[in-house]
């Protein structure tokens, strides 16, 4: 009703007629509606940001991931297939994880990356890693953005003890320890050192981040004929 109820002129949206001076009741002032609607959006929100905490991020397989999830925050399950790199001067953490329908690059940086680093929460290869983070979904390429460290979790089996011949494909990501001699280290590229192992059994070599090593508080002084165990 927009008509004043004590001269009966038409008066608009005005809380007073401006011809007698009479004040309208029965309406809400303006200042008092926006006032409410921004009250309740507030109170939506935490509402729903109270639910969304208690939301568990969906399980979603590589092989399921379309260009249509890209930034989705999503949870991925599977097992650490290359080793993990770490980049000091960039910050930057990364490792692969294969969950059987296909490999995603898994990736922290900065804050998130040196947190993990300090907490030693690397996985190795054959390590089983469940994490939740963003998707970025490029054409040929799929990674997954660590948000929170406390979101990725690493279950390590214990090594079993073996000797270098009885090594093969079919241990692929298994866990093991070996022990044996140095008999040669070469170079393949800075960080990066390939130490030749041999026992009475055989030989295997084995690759030693500097990085990697660095974040475990080990050093890389090794020398040919040393005797080693990884």
């Amino acid at each position: 009703m927009s008509d004043c109820p004590s001269c009966g002129r038409y008066t608009g949206p005005q809380d007073a007629c401006p011809y007698c001076g009479a004040h309208r009741t029965g309406r809400l002032p303006l200042r008092a509606l926006k006032f409410g609607a921004i009250a309740l959006a507030t109170v939506g929100l935490v509402v729903l940001g109270f639910v969304a905490s208690g939301v568990e991020a969906p399980l979603v397989q590589a092989g399921q991931v379309s260009a249509s999830m890209n930034l989705a925050y999503v949870r991925l399950s599977g097992r650490c297939t290359r080793g993990p790199s770490y980049d000091a001067q960039s910050e930057t953490l990364s490792f692969y994880l294969d969950d059987g329908t296909g490999e995603v690059r898994i990736v922290a940086y900065r804050a998130e990356a040196r947190e993990l680093a300090t907490d030693a929460r690397v996985p190795a290869v054959g390590d089983a890693v469940e994490v939740e983070g963003t998707l970025r979904v490029q054409p040929d390429y799929l990674s997954l953005t660590v948000q929170l460290p406390s979101q990725l979790v690493i279950t390590r089996s214990p090594a079993a003890d073996r000797e270098i011949g009885s090594l093969s494909a079919s241990d692929a990501y298994q866990r093991v320890r070996v022990r044996g001699q140095v008999r040669a280290l070469r170079e393949a590229y800075p960080g990066l050192t390939i130490a030749t192992l041999r026992d009475a059994s055989g030989e295997i070599p084995v690759a030693l981040d500097a990085g990697l090593l660095r974040l475990s508080g080990r050093s890389l002084a090794l020398s040919v004929g040393d005797a080693l165990q990884v």
